[in-house]
This record gives structure tokens, C-alpha cells and sequence, in this order.
């Protein structure tokens, strides 16, 4: 079964971003219910991308993929 999925608040977008994370569009970034904004750090984020609730990501581009747990 696939977890659930969820787009990122304005506030997590903001964090992210003084991490040093951008993407393409935020709106295509999907994240496990858990997610936290310090899962990412320095992440160039393009295309449709869904992160899991244990998947860290760091100093990487990251282009249409599915890091989730299951």
C-alpha cells in the first residue's frame, strides 16, 4: 500500500528555500505526511517528485523520481 502523499505548505516551502532548495514548481512536490524540511538541504527539485517520511536528500539534483520508503 502506497503512504499517503501531500504538497508542501507555504511555511515548509519557505524553509526549504533557506536551505538552500529550489524547484522546478512546488506544486509538483509531493511529501509523505511526516515529512520534515530537514530531510532537504542544498536539492534542486524539477519535474514530479514524491518524497517518503525517512528519505534524506542533500546537495543533489533531483529530476521527475519517486523516493518514498515502500
Amino acid at each position: 500500500m502506497e503512504a499517503k502523499m501531500r504538497t508542501l505548505s507555504c511555511e515548509e516551502r519557505a524553509s526549504l528555500e533557506a536551505r538552500g532548495c529550489t524547484a522546478e514548481d512546488w506544486s509538483r512536490v509531493l511529501v509523505s505526511e511526516d515529512f520534515a524540511v530537514e530531510q532537504l538541504r542544498h536539492v534542486r527539485l524539477e519535474g514530479d517528485i514524491r518524497i517518503g517520511s525517512r528519505s534524506r536528500i542533500i546537495d543533489s539534483t533531483v529530476i521527475n523520481y519517486h523516493i518514498c520508503n515502500d
